[in-house]
């Protein structure tokens, strides 16, 4: 529910005609089947709903999408939250479509891993997910910046030795 996901068929049905456009959905929740009900309502047939998998076939999934979608409402509530998932798609060089305010567009913008929205703003998620379908290499670049942004900067290692220096300093 604190995803917004209405936006995706929204954004979907406005681009309805690009058959190079596909939405695909991996999770379970308290939506899901309302959203399935008014994807089928609708007739959109770019947005595919797989459910809930099982963590170790996301690899998988993340192997054949050329974008990731991150999305939250439009809440004050999320101006602090930090989805793991950016961690997640800048670690597989996939650049990222962010509908969140706040600190995560600035880890974002500054790593050049992705394109920052207004939250629930299906015109402009529909706008940013044709830009970068509309310049693969522009998709690419985001992908190779977001992982050598994670790789040095979250990397769990990384951040081990930066927690350690830290407690070394005050000690």
């Amino acid at each position: 529910m604190a995803h917004g996901l209405d936006v995706i068929l929204d954004a979907a049905e406005m681009l309805r005609d690009r058959d190079d456009i596909v939405f695909l959905t991996a999770g379970d929740g308290a939506e899901r089947a309302r959203l399935q009900s008014e994807l089928e309502r609708r007739g959109l047939r770019n947005v595919k709903m797989l459910g809930q998998l099982p963590k170790e076939q996301m690899p998988a999934l993340w192997s054949i999408t050329s974008v990731s979608l991150v999305l939250l409402k439009k809440l004050d509530l999320f101006l602090t939250v930090i989805p793991s998932k950016i961690f997640e798609t800048m670690a597989m060089k996939k650049p990222i479509i962010l509908g969140v305010r706040g600190e995560s567009r600035e880890i974002v913008e500054k790593a050049g891993s992705g394109i920052g929205i207004e939250p629930e703003n299906a015109m402009e998620l529909a706008a940013a997910i044709t830009a970068l379908a509309d310049a693969p290499e522009k998709c690419a670049a985001m992908g190779v910046a977001g992982k050598a942004c994670v790789s040095a900067e979250f990397d769990r290692q990384v951040l081990a030795r930066r927690f350690e220096e830290v407690l070394e300093s005050v000690v």
